[in-house]
């Protein structure tokens, strides 16, 4: 039985408006992998939630989620595979896992923004009081 050496996958983790590039083994525990990923991420291991396409296939290729030891494994099998078609191929396209941050509420805003449209569109309903007070007048009858 042919036992696969390990394989090292360079990884495109996302933050801030960024990526930075973190090489990890095949042979990588999943708790290894996951608690770096939530330290790149600075986020706590519970909040990461990610999902990956290679960077070999097309952009409309749906990402695979990266949740459990097993999600892992099947990554490094794949890319096992995409790298040994890469490398046969001939192709100067450089291999790496894209990952994407799944969590909304990871991204991290700098301030709030004000909502002004709902001010503006109170404001126009505030009366004009000297229109309001001439209507009135000229209901009543005294002129206007």
């Amino acid at each position: 039985m042919h036992i696969a050496s390990d394989i090292d996958v360079p990884f495109q983790v996302p933050f801030e408006g960024a990526v930075s590039t973190e090489i990890f083994s095949s042979g990588t525990p999943f708790i290894e992998f996951h608690s770096t990923l939530a330290d790149l991420l600075s986020l706590t291991p519970s909040a990461v939630k990610v999902a990956y396409p290679f960077s070999t296939q097309p952009r409309t290729t749906l990402h695979t989620h990266l949740r459990n030891a097993d999600d892992l494994k099947g990554l490094f099998e794949k890319a096992r595979a995409a790298q040994a078609k890469l490398e046969k191929s001939k192709s100067s396209k450089e291999f790496f896992v894209k990952l994407k941050d799944l969590e909304p509420f990871n991204v991290k805003q700098k301030g709030k923004k004000r909502d002004t449209k709902k001010k503006k569109v109170l404001s126009s309903f505030i009366p004009n009081w000297f229109e309001f007070d001439a209507l009135i007048d000229q209901i009543e009858g005294r002129g206007g």
